[in-house]
């Protein structure tokens, strides 16, 4: 059966090499350059990291990579305590040496891990070495949340709303929303809830001073205006 760790072991076994100092001819080292090469993190939606890294779905008894937390657990919406390296490690080579697919099965429902090449990496820290991406967790997630409908930069839906509320921008009291309220409603309600106009000037002014990783935009000074 064709699994990610086959695509992996390539990679895990030409990182193992790079690993150790080797000797790399260029025209400004004609004699050789000693280098290394390390894999210093996995970057990814949580989907794709829990495939690569080794561990299971959301349907697992711990299904979490970063923390200790329990599926029957998960309506807490709480951080469990970071989980332990030495103890995922442990899981992960148990996995590994437990011999029929039915028993690595059992094992990966109970722990939610599994074996990956990665780990064959001796620098590699399954815990702290796996992130989740910018683009998922910001870009795409809270932040687009928290400017438009928590710190109200949305400023078309802000005024529609005070105007439809009658307090004319007087912050609002919290409502209650039935399962039956649209998506919209509920963005009208955390719209008004909003950061003041000075505390919005206050971040844009700030933004220029954010270090983004190389090769994601820059966020624009005037967020929140008018084509931005």
């Amino acid at each position: 059966m064709f699994t990610t760790n086959n695509v992996l072991k390539p990679l895990a076994d030409e990182l193992l090499n790079l690993h150790k100092v080797i000797k790399i001819n260029t025209p400004k080292y004609p004699h050789g350059h000693k280098v290394f090469v390390r894999l210093v993190g996995l970057i990814g939606d949580v989907i794709a990291t829990h495939k690569v890294a080794g561990f299971m779905s959301h349907s697992a008894k711990e299904y979490c990579s970063w923390c200790e937390m329990y599926h029957h657990e998960g309506d807490k919406l709480q951080l469990g305590m970071l989980c332990n390296k030495r103890k995922v490690l442990a899981s992960l080579w148990q996995w590994k040496e437990t011999k029929t697919i039915t028993a690595r099965q059992q094992l990966s429902k109970i722990t939610g891990i599994c074996w990956s090449q990665l780990n064959r990496l001796p620098y590699w820290d399954p815990i702290l070495c796996v992130s989740l991406g910018v683009m998922y967790n910001w870009y795409e997630g809270v932040l687009h949340h928290h400017f438009r409908f928590r710190w109200g930069f949305d400023t078309d839906l802000f005024q529609q709303t005070t105007m439809e509320s009658g307090e004319s921008g007087m912050e609002s009291k919290s409502m209650d929303l039935d399962d039956s309220d649209t998506s919209n409603e509920e963005s009208k309600v955390f719209a008004v809830e909003c950061l003041s106009n000075d505390l919005k000037q206050m971040i844009r002014n700030k933004i220029k001073y954010v270090i983004v990783p190389k090769g994601v935009s820059q966020v624009t000074s005037k967020v929140g205006t008018a084509g931005n």
